[in-house]
């Protein structure tokens, strides 16, 4: 009795698994092809890039090429702020601000402290033009908390300092 119970929890655990690594599976396949439909959208863009007035539509597909990688993908972070300079050229200002802040968040949620900060401080200056003084303060702080992190070097953490000042 007990060989037949241990046979018949081996076979419940194959017959678990094998769902799961399917998933896990067509998980992959579907990550691999929309990274690689990012990448397609990301030439898109970069080819528009000569006519000022493609700005908007090659910010778009940064966008939407964001929106296609992992969360954890640096690209990603890459996409949303070129997404966001470019939709900032284009006029569309407050698009670009979102954005920005967005590419921040992604950037600080991946790990990548440096470019988290930086990113804040882009942001903070999209915030400035604007003439929206609260959220420039909320940005620069967040920036200068992050200069706090072991994972930043001091020469990093001078250079963002020195932003923070010569902004004031």
């Amino acid at each position: 009795m007990n060989k037949m119970m241990s046979g018949f929890a081996v076979l419940l655990g194959v017959a678990l698994a094998a769902p799961v690594q399917a998933q896990t599976a067509a998980r992959f396949a579907s990550t691999a092809t929309d990274v690689a439909r990012a990448a397609e959208l990301e030439s898109q863009a970069v080819a528009l890039y000569e006519s000022p007035r493609s700005f908007k539509r090659a910010a778009k597909l940064h966008e939407q090429a964001a929106e296609l990688r992992p969360a954890g993908d640096l690209v990603r972070i890459d996409d949303l702020r070129q997404a966001a300079r470019l939709y900032h050229y284009a006029g569309s200002t407050a698009k670009a601000r979102d954005l920005m802040v967005r590419a921040g968040d992604a950037a600080l949620a991946a790990g990548d402290v440096l470019n988290a900060a930086e990113t804040y401080l882009d942001a903070a200056f999209l915030y400035r033009e604007a003439g929206m003084g609260g959220e420039v303060l909320q940005l620069v702080k967040k920036a200068q908390l992050l200069t706090n992190s072991p994972l930043i070097s001091a020469r990093d953490k001078s250079s963002i300092l020195s932003r923070i000042q010569a902004s004031a």
